[in-house]
């Protein structure tokens, strides 16, 4: 599971990218968000960059 902090060196993105409200088309919502932490799955984001415009 992979948190805002750990996105940014995983994909290359900014965190001003990852961060921007979650709008269609971009990082959906976290798949898990105890204690108040959001996590995403490696595969989810994997799924993500896969996507998008080089």
């Amino acid at each position: 599971m992979l948190t805002i902090n750990d996105i940014v060196p995983y994909t290359g993105l900014t965190r001003g990218t990852i961060d921007i409200p979650r709008c269609p088309g971009r990082i959906p919502g976290p798949n898990n968000a105890e204690h108040g932490v959001k996590r995403w799955k490696r595969s989810t984001i994997d799924d993500i960059m896969s996507k998008r415009r080089g």
